[in-house]
């Protein structure tokens, strides 16, 4: 289907397309006009003719029959009732926005395969009908999502991402971290285990990620960090300055949620009542925890 429809991009049951850049021709005239076809979305500047959009049906019957017919020309398969059985397995669905149930949108920032924005667009203003972003939650992409838009609909990055917080619930090998490093690094001496407990954690948000990208290191090697030279000297003494207070900020921010926590499993600091189904841990138990 990605490469059937010139996918933006796949994901797990299907991918994301344009209507007016579905070819019009078969994959092997796709691939000696653009031999890295498969690995990119094409545009008008290849050379490969698209359907008029127009011709493609947003109906997701009507769809499904289209797309039956164009993908057996797409791949070249004539004849044989058992390819027409093969490809009518599925019925297409387009999956709508969760904001206003949308099949079709203006516009997607997308940085991963599983991060992307969907948006419309009224006039000059963007509107974000759907948020997708892996481990982060509803306040991150609440706190990020007008930086997405600016950044990614202009090209032009001239401030970092807010630092975002979402609350989460520790599971068992997490609380055992957290409780270790409370009687150990903030010298408490009885902790609770704090599985289930909320914990704020701190997110920062990477524009450019390795997993954005397909590529082989002709060398060989391994190290991207060496191979493509990004290094911190590389930067300007302006950018350096600002990679530095992020530093910063975001270990601030992590150090006043791991306070807030202490002090909620601190058993000083709680009643009876609220110790009578937790998990002690004293000081002289740290090397038992994970």
């Amino acid at each position: 289907m990605m490469l059937s429809l010139n996918g933006l991009q796949v994901i797990t049951d299907g991918c994301s397309y344009r209507r007016d850049r579905i070819p019009m021709c078969s994959l092997e005239e796709c691939l000696k006009a653009v031999p890295d076809y498969p690995l990119r979305h094409v545009d008008e500047d290849t050379g490969i003719p698209f359907y008029d959009p127009d011709e493609v049906p947003e109906n997701d019957t009507e769809f499904t029959e289209w797309y039956q017919e164009h993908v057996k020309r797409f791949f070249q398969i004539s004849g044989g009732e058992e390819y027409d059985r093969l490809f009518a397995v599925h019925r297409l669905e387009h999956k709508l926005t969760e904001d206003g149930g949308f099949a079709s949108f203006d516009a997607m920032a997308c940085d991963g395969s599983s991060n992307y924005l969907k948006l419309t667009k009224n006039g000059n203003r963007w509107k974000v009908r759907e948020a997708k972003m892996r481990g982060y939650g509803k306040d991150s992409k609440r706190a990020l999502k007008d930086w997405i838009v600016t950044a990614y609909a202009t090209d032009k990055m001239t401030d970092l991402p807010p630092i975002t917080e979402d609350r989460l619930l520790l599971k068992l090998k997490p609380a055992q971290q957290k409780a270790k490093r409370a009687l150990v690094e903030a010298e408490i001496s009885q902790v609770m285990l704090p599985l289930s407990l909320e914990l704020s954690v701190v997110r920062t948000f990477k524009v450019l990620k390795p997993s954005d990208f397909v590529f082989r290191i002709q060398a060989g090697g391994r190290d991207l960090t060496k191979d493509f030279n990004l290094t911190a000297k590389r930067l300007t003494e302006r950018l350096a300055e600002m990679v530095e207070q992020r530093a910063v900020e975001r270990q601030q921010q992590k150090d006043l949620a791991d306070q807030e926590l202490f002090s909620m499993i601190d058993t000083r600091e709680l009643a009876d009542d609220d110790m009578l189904t937790g998990i002690l841990v004293t000081s002289d138990d740290w090397h038992l925890l994970g």
